[in-house]
């Protein structure tokens, strides 16, 4: 390999791809513009994520459940609404936040909202409500293309 090739290979920061943490150089700062605060909605204030669903109801994402700051052992409701699961804190409820910090859907509200196994959800935290809606991917797009046909119209 010729000098002027390593400068280059240099340049673009593969230096540091198989060097020891020790001799590692710093990265170079990349500048990022955080996106503008959440704005208030219909739904009030909100988190959105999308998470998989494993054979437990174990949903992977919990950074809504982070948002509405819901501890590990919380006492939580899930009711079924329209194919979506709305969960809520309740004192006295039947389920609870994972002591991993994760939400489960029971077996049968996966089976009232058509949830199967690894399939993804979107997930929507109203801060303003202090709740949490589960929606099965198939539902937003039935939303989406009754919403704003245009874009899923055949051409």
């Amino acid at each position: 390999m010729a000098t002027s090739d390593l400068d280059n290979e240099t340049a673009i920061g593969f230096e540091n791809i198989y060097v020891s943490h020790a001799h590692r150089q710093p990265s170079p700062i990349i500048r990022f513009d955080y996106p503008e605060a959440a704005r208030e909605t219909a739904i009030g204030v909100a988190h959105w994520s999308t998470a998989t669903v494993d054979q437990h109801g174990r949903l992977s994402d919990r950074s809504t459940i982070r948002k509405l700051e819901w501890q590990p052992g919380q006492s939580i409701s899930i009711t079924p609404h329209e194919q979506s699961a709305v969960v809520h804190t309740a004192d006295n409820g039947r389920w609870r936040i994972g002591s991993n910090g994760y939400l489960y859907l029971p077996a049968a509200i996966r089976h009232d909202c058509n949830i199967e196994p690894c399939s993804r959800v979107l997930i929507v935290a109203s801060l303003s409500y202090r709740q949490l809606v589960v929606y099965p991917t198939t539902l937003v797009a039935i939303a989406l293309a009754e919403f704003r046909p245009g874009p899923w119209r055949s051409t």
